[in-house]
């Protein structure tokens, strides 16, 4: 991976009940977009449903899904292509062969990459996928989960046993659960050895309670190289330097190491049960 610099879009959204209000999110993540172009990041990252806020909670309204080749994405190329950026699109509401799913695009300065979708949780809301795209760019390798995905490891090392060196997370991540996915994003960056990048918005979920951002980025050790303050509109930019070290031996080294140990370990494991 090349010394980039990430930006991770900390925005305020409304949930949205009809176009207009949809039309009000979008005009300030474009325009937090721009914001991040001028501090000349390399990589943009858009929380999850950022169109839509709590789109789920007042009722699925079935005139804010677009389909993934639609207005949004369309747009979010052009400001990619303008922008010389590459964009995770965060997620909404996607219609894909008469099903709705939790969906986002990975763009790059030159055209939409591809999608991913969010894999666990919330079946009764949308469709599940379960195929994980791996975006190798001129900058890196880049893995794309959505929100609740966090909380399977498996994801995570199959992205870390394909070479992936970032995983992005856009969320949609509530008070109550705050501690938890700070935790296991902490955690999947260390077990793993990469680099892991969570975009949280602010806003209300009726279900869950006050959204207050706190976006945050870890390292390969599980350290916080930036961290976002609650209630506060922003780009929360980080420079990921492939050059760290880890105990004193190079970050790729380090995951070579890593990644071989772990194939030998697991390989091996035997679980038995004994009466007590």
């Amino acid at each position: 991976m090349k010394e980039i610099i990430i930006g991770l879009i900390q925005m305020q959204f409304i949930n949205s009940e009809t176009a207009a209000d949809k039309e009000r999110n979008l005009k300030k993540a474009y325009e937090m977009i721009e914001h991040a172009h001028r501090l000349e990041v390399d990589l943009v990252c858009l929380p999850e449903f950022f169109s839509v806020g709590s789109w789920i909670s007042i009722g699925k309204p079935q005139q804010l899904v677009e389909p993934f080749l639609g207005p949004t994405n369309f747009q979010l190329a052009k400001l990619a292509e303008e922008y010389s950026l590459y964009i995770c699109g965060g997620s909404f509401p996607t219609e894909k062969d008469g099903q709705i799913y939790n969906m986002g695009a990975f763009i790059t300065p030159k055209k939409i990459a591809g999608a991913y979708v969010r894999a666990y949780d919330r079946p009764e809301y949308y469709t599940l996928g379960f195929d994980f795209p791996i975006f190798k760019t001129n900058l890196g390798k880049f893995g794309i989960i959505i929100c609740g995905d966090i909380f399977v490891p498996e994801i995570a090392r199959g992205f870390m046993d394909h070479g992936v060196e970032l995983i992005l997370n856009p969320t949609m991540n509530a008070v109550m659960y705050y501690e938890r996915f700070m935790a296991a994003a902490r955690i999947r960056a260390f077990e793993n050895c990469l680099f892991v990048a969570q975009c949280d918005p602010i806003g209300y979920h009726p279900a869950w309670g006050e959204m207050l951002g706190g976006s945050t980025i870890f390292n390969p050790e599980g350290i916080i190289i930036e961290s976002a303050p609650l209630n506060k509109e922003m780009v929360l930019t980080a420079k990921l330097q492939p050059s760290l070290t880890i105990q004193k031996v190079d970050w790729q080294t380090g995951r070579e190491f890593l990644h071989t140990a772990l194939k030998s370990v697991i390989s091996q494991l035997t679980f038995t049960e004994i009466r007590c």
